[in-house]
């Protein structure tokens, strides 16, 4: 979302958010490789039961993880946690299937 974090938050409200974690983006965030994010923030900080990506999400140092790859990492690492997959609808508007 390009809004404003006051406007941001707001909207994400109305639709039913209950939790907005917001990070800092410092050079140290920046590097990150995709593996340790999820390891780090997703698995180990978050404790993530669902985790749901567009369809053209990339993320990670140089933004080389995307779905494909967060599939595959999470995969290894979870047993028991389910990954949504994206379908666009609209032109912004995203559908999360199981």
């Amino acid at each position: 979302m390009l809004t404003c974090s006051k406007k941001r938050l707001h909207i994400l409200y109305e639709r039913g958010v209950d939790i907005v974690v917001a990070e800092r983006f410092t050079s140290e965030y920046m590097k990150m490789e995709y593996a340790d994010f999820i390891k780090t923030y997703l698995v180990e900080k978050f404790d993530a039961k669902y985790v749901c990506a567009g369809f053209n999400y990339h993320f990670g140092y140089k933004g080389l993880g995307n779905t494909e790859s967060l599939q595959r990492t999470l995969r290894k690492i979870w047993h028991k946690r389910y990954i949504l997959q994206s379908v666009r609808l609209l032109k912004n508007l995203c559908l999360a299937l199981f």
